[in-house]
This record gives C-alpha cells, sequence and structure tokens, in this order.
C-alpha cells in the first residue's frame, strides 16, 4: 500500500549530505539532529 515511502524516505540526503547540500545552496550554518532514535531528523539552517 504505501511502497512508494520506503523509496522516498531512501532518496532523501541525510546528515552530513544533506547539510552540505543546505551550505552549497547559500546557507551560511547548518546542522541537524537524529530525534526518535534516528527515525527522523531535524535540519537547522542560516541564511
Amino acid at each position: 500500500m504505501y511502497s512508494y515511502l520506503t523509496k522516498t524516505i531512501e532518496a532523501f540526503p541525510q546528515g552530513e549530505k544533506m547539510t552540505g547540500i543546505l551550505k552549497k545552496a547559500g546557507f551560511s550554518q547548518a546542522s541537524f539532529k537524529r530525534l526518535t532514535f534516528g527515525i527522523c531528523t531535524m535540519y537547522f539552517a542560516t541564511k
């Protein structure tokens, strides 16, 4: 039923890779915090 969800999650850049993308997009600071034992991640960025 939700077979697309796994593919979407796997395709999304995570951790340092995502913060690198944010910095390349012009954000001066980028960091992340893993929540719920790594089930989700919150990203913080300053432009």
